[in-house]
């Protein structure tokens, strides 16, 4: 009897986590038969529309530092890395250039924009993952963000960050992350009021290309140490954004 009990503790545990989706390999047997891409799109856009609703509601204070991009700029722990300065997360994970280009003017009102003291943009990283964009594709779509960001804010400096790596970055995909920041770069140097922290190196970056697993908490993301890492180069190589963030 004493077994048996344990064995349904056990089955319920694990249907528990199924239902979940914590056990690895368990998730594709529960949506079996489902069209994964389908929900996996739905999944992305209605946390899209919840973060977008979100915006429209948090005001933006003249004098801020607006944070625009993907999931690196909206899991950024910002009271901890800046704290006390007038930051604003207007990050939305899972989202492509195309998608963040759309939402830059409605971050805030046009007359917060024209009152707004910094810019910190991280773009392109959806689509050099997603969709296989290089170099000269994804700095089109940022220049033409950044020079709406320019027109938006008068007042603004910009720092356009670096792409990060992945951890299992094979030796063709970092090369062609190398010439993604070279060329995103070279945005920077095409505009005024706008400069590049380059975070593809040590120690977030490994020898042979990868994410370094100290510095992040998925194949994809940095953790408490690799934000920390980001912040200090941030304020020790960015002399603008530093004095804004750094007060």
């Amino acid at each position: 009897m004493k077994k048996f009990g344990t064995l349904i503790a056990g089955t319920i545990v694990v249907i528990g986590l199924w239902y979940v989706d914590v056990v690895p390999g368990l998730w594709d047997l529960q949506h079996a038969g489902e069209d994964i891409e389908q929900i996996d799109a739905e999944r992305r856009a209605s946390h899209r529309e919840a973060r977008l609703a979100t915006f429209a509601v948090d005001k933006v204070k003249p004098g801020s530092v607006l944070f625009l991009g993907s999931s690196t700029i909206e899991r950024m722990p910002y009271s901890f890395l800046f704290p006390g300065a007038p930051t604003v997360n207007r990050g939305v994970g899972d989202e492509p250039s195309s998608l963040l280009h759309e939402r830059i003017a409605s971050a805030t009102d046009e007359d917060t924009w024209k009152t707004v003291a910094g810019v910190v943009l991280y773009a392109g990283s959806l689509d050099r993952i997603r969709e296989g964009a290089k170099s000269g594709q994804i700095a089109d779509r940022v220049d033409a963000i950044v020079a709406d960001i320019l027109d938006l804010a008068p007042q603004a400096e910009v720092l356009m960050l670096g792409l990060l790596p992945q951890r299992d970055t094979t030796a063709s995909e970092d090369t062609d992350l190398v010439d993604i920041n070279t060329a995103l770069g070279e945005v920077a140097k095409g505009h005024d009021r706008v400069s590049f922290l380059n975070s593809n190196r040590a120690p977030l970056r490994t020898p042979v290309g990868g994410l370094a697993k100290a510095y992040s908490v998925d194949r994809l993301h940095l953790n408490g140490d690799g934000y920390q890492v980001l912040g200090e180069w941030i304020r020790k190589e960015c002399p603008a954004l530093s004095a804004l963030l750094f007060p």
